[in-house]
């Protein structure tokens, strides 16, 4: 059986230069992304591109456990 990998996305520090995938700004070294390891890309820690995925990420996990606990 092989290791688990989770496909959730999470926040890195980045070790390579890159882009971010949503509005292509620069990525340097050192810099903090968010990263989607399933496609292999990054978001910036842009207002619009990393922090928007993460907020609406967090939105949908408390709607879905609001709707599982039957309110």
């Amino acid at each position: 059986m092989g290791r688990y990998r989770s496909t959730k996305p999470f926040w890195l520090t980045v070790k390579y230069a890159g882009e971010c995938s949503r509005c292509k700004a620069k990525l340097n070294k050192g810099d903090t992304a968010l990263y989607f390891s399933s496609t292999r890309t990054m978001l910036c820690n842009g207002e619009d591109c990393g922090k928007q995925h993460d907020r609406d990420m967090a939105a949908a996990e408390f709607d879905e456990a609001q709707y599982s606990s039957g309110f």
